[in-house]
């Protein structure tokens, strides 16, 4: 991983405005443990560009490992506002924090149907949606949701 970084740093200092090259390096020192210089990173690359909706949802996820969900909800909520695409595993991601974290199903239900609305061949927010009417114990809806899941599902060969 060292040369990795290495090469990173020597990346950005040739080229200290390209985005990607902070996220990399962010991510290489997620992976040796250096929370505090990858939450660094962040910031730059979010600072570079503030309309990416990346560099959020990737930072939420960090916050999120480090257990600080108030911080990975505004920033899974900073990444539904910039890229439609990635709003959709943002909604999910936020969602399943509001679920897992708070018990917040109703809050949850509301992210997993958005990003269903946005994409509904997202099997993954009938699967999350399910469950979290199943923990309201609405479970007509549970199986519904189930159900349109396992349609939506592509037949595997």
């Amino acid at each position: 991983m060292s040369r990795a970084l290495a090469d990173y740093n020597a990346a950005i200092r040739l080229k200290p405005m390209e985005g990607e090259f902070y996220i990399s390096r962010a991510k290489v020192y997620w992976a040796m443990g250096d929370m505090n210089r990858a939450l660094a990173d962040f910031k730059e690359v979010i600072r570079l560009n503030p309309t990416d909706a990346g560099p959020y949802r990737i930072r939420a996820n960090w916050y999120y490992d480090k257990g600080d969900y108030k911080r990975a909800i505004a920033d899974y909520t900073e990444a539904t506002r910039y890229d439609p695409n990635d709003a959709v595993h943002a909604y999910i991601l936020r969602g399943n924090v509001y679920a897992d974290v708070y018990k917040d199903y109703d809050r949850a239900i509301a992210d997993y149907s958005e990003a269903m609305r946005l994409d509904p061949t997202e099997v993954g927010a009938y699967a999350m949606r399910a469950h979290a009417y199943r923990a309201k114990g609405d479970n007509d809806r549970a199986d519904a949701d189930f159900s349109e899941m396992k349609r939506r599902t592509p037949a595997r060969p």
